[in-house]
């Protein structure tokens, strides 16, 4: 994790108290670096690849950020995109999928609706990212993805860049993202900074059109919401 704080320069056992306060079960601080009096890196213990998706899930949530100043007089804000990046990285080292996951990818194929359960860590994702890639791989086709944020949506992008071998470019072209308040559905670009590529969300709304494959990420937290 990337940390940068605000209103004071805080010892690193006050940091790690902070955030092993604010971190999930599973998940525990191991290092932490100072970059500058502001700027920190931390190092983190992860129990499991569950524990992975958990923080995932925590980081890219609203209420993190909340959890990790509390009762504290500072502001400590995580760079979500490092934080991305680095469990892009991470979880790409994971490039094959298991018997089970084949068997579910049958399934998933041949299905005009399905439902992918499993516990956090279980490779729900990865098995979708396996499913866009084909589609992606037939003619002219669109794909709709869905998430609650616009970090998870990024991180899908990205990681189906790295999946499919081709440019970001041609990927991002065929991929329409929806992400909270759900209004519309939105495109994704690549932008380069300072000589780093990243993919950022784009200005334009897309028009309505007809989806070869839609993927909603997470979807238990959607079924509350009727008109979701």
């Amino acid at each position: 994790l990337r940390l940068t704080v605000d209103g004071g320069s805080p010892s690193i056992a006050t940091l790690s108290a902070a955030l092993n306060y604010a971190l999930p079960h599973g998940c525990e601080v191991a290092n932490v670096y100072v970059v500058s009096k502001d700027v920190f890196h931390v190092r983190l213990s992860l129990e499991n690849i569950g524990a992975m998706a958990t923080l995932r899930d925590a980081i890219l949530g609203p209420s993190f950020a909340d959890a990790l100043s509390e009762n504290r007089d500072l502001a400590i804000r995580v760079d979500r995109g490092a934080f991305v990046e680095c469990y892009a990285r991470s979880m790409m080292r994971f490039n094959k999928l298991t018997l089970h996951q084949r068997e579910k990818l049958e399934a998933v194929r041949g299905a005009r609706v399905a439902v992918l359960l499993a516990p956090a860590g279980g490779g729900k994702t990865f098995v979708a990212i396996q499913r866009v890639v084909e589609v992606l791989n037939e003619d002219d086709a669109t794909v709709l993805f869905v998430a609650r944020n616009e970090a998870l949506a990024l991180f899908f992008c990205k990681w189906l860049v790295i999946a499919t071998r081709k440019s970001a470019e041609h990927v991002v072209e065929r991929i329409h993202v929806l992400v909270a308040p759900f209004s519309s559905p939105r495109r994704v670009r690549v932008e380069t900074v300072g000589g780093r590529r990243r993919l950022v969300f784009g200005d334009s709304r897309v028009d309505a059109t007809t989806y070869a494959l839609i993927v909603v990420d997470e979807a238990h937290h959607l079924v509350g919401d009727s008109s979701l």
